[in-house]
C-alpha cells in the first residue's frame, strides 16, 4: 500500500473525486498488478475465511501450551448473564477478536491481516457489523455514480441504494475517464443498469448505452445541445444549454 497515513488516503480520494474505498482499491491494484475482479475475488475469499474461523471456533480446544483457548466463550457467557461492562456490540467485538486469536494459537486457519499477532482486529469489527445488518456478504461491488435514478424505492435504505439503479450518468474528467468508460461500464452492465450516460464536458458530447438482453450494444453519441430525454423515463429530460454555458471555453 503506497499510503503512509489516513491523511494521504483522504487527500487521494478528494483530489480524484472518488470514495475512500476506491482510492485504496486503486492503490492496491497498482501495486499488485491484479485486475479489479481478481482483487475483489481475493478479498471475498479472505472474508469467507474470517467467517469460517468464527463459525468453527471450538471453546474446548486449547493451544499446545494450554495457555490459550476458551476465553471467547467466557466473554459471550458473561455478556449473556449481564456481567459485561459494555453493550452488545462491544461484547461481540471482544469475543470475535479472542476467537480469531485463539484459533491462531491452536494452529487453525486464519486471515493474518494486518499481522498474525493482530489477526483478530479486522474480523472483530467486520463480523459483528455484518450480523447486525450493517454489511452484506452478497454485496461485492460498491460504486458512487455522479448522478443516478432509482425507480424502485424498495432498493433505497439509509445506507444507500441496494442493487442496480435504473439510470446512471458519469461526468468524465481526465482522472476518471478510463475507469468510467471501461471498468464502470462493465460493472453497470453486469449489475443491470438499464441506461448509462457518459457526459464528455471537454468534447461537449454525450454517449448513451442501453441494456438489451443483458448487454450494452453500440452506444449513441450526440452533442450536448437542446435536451435529451431518458429512454427509460421519457418525461425526464436534461437541458444542456444552460449547463454547457457554465463550462470553461474549449481550448482551440
Amino acid at each position: 500500500m503506497s499510503f503512509l497515513s489516513c491523511e494521504e488516503m483522504l487527500a487521494a480520494a478528494r483530489s480524484q473525486k472518488i470514495t475512500l474505498a476506491e482510492a485504496v482499491l486503486r492503490s492496491d491494484l497498482d501495486e499488485s498488478r491484479l485486475t479489479e475482479e481478481q482483487s475483489r475475488a481475493a478479498m471475498h475469499h479472505l472474508w469467507q475465511v474470517m467467517q469460517a474461523t468464527s463459525r468453527e471456533y471450538d471453546p474446548a480446544q486449547r493451544s499446545r501450551s494450554g495457555l490459550s483457548g476458551g476465553d471467547a466463550a467466557k466473554v459471550e457467557q458473561a455478556h449473556q448473564e449481564g456481567k459485561s461492562l459494555g453493550g452488545d456490540y462491544l461484547a461481540a467485538v471482544t469475543a470475535e477478536a479472542l476467537k480469531t486469536a485463539e484459533c491462531n494459537a491452536c494452529m487453525k486457519r486464519i486471515v493474518a491481516a494486518p499481522t498474525a499477532g493482530s489477526c483478530g482486529v479486522l474480523p472483530a469489527v467486520l463480523l459483528p457489523l455484518a450480523r447486525s445488518g450493517e454489511a452484506d456478504d452478497d454485496i461485492d461491488t460498491v460504486v458512487q455514480p455522479d448522478v443516478l435514478l432509482v425507480c424502485d424505492s424498495a432498493k433505497i435504505d439509509r445506507r444507500g441504494v441496494r442493487g442496480a439503479p435504473d439510470w446512471v450518468a458519469e461526468v468524465l474528467s481526465p482522472s476518471t475517464a478510463a475507469r468510467d468508460q471501461i471498468a464502470k461500464r462493465r460493472i453497470y452492465e453486469r449489475a443491470g443498469v438499464r441506461e448509462y450516460w457518459l457526459v464528455h464536458p471537454t468534447d461537449r458530447t454525450l454517449t448513451v448505452h442501453w441494456l438489451v438482453d443483458g448487454r450494452y450494444g453500440i452506444p449513441e453519441i450526440s452533442e450536448l445541445k437542446g435536451s435529451t430525454a431518458l429512454a427509460i423515463l421519457p418525461e425526464v429530460a436534461i437541458a444542456w444549454d444552460a449547463l454547457v454555458a457554465r463550462l470553461p471555453p474549449v481550448e482551440p
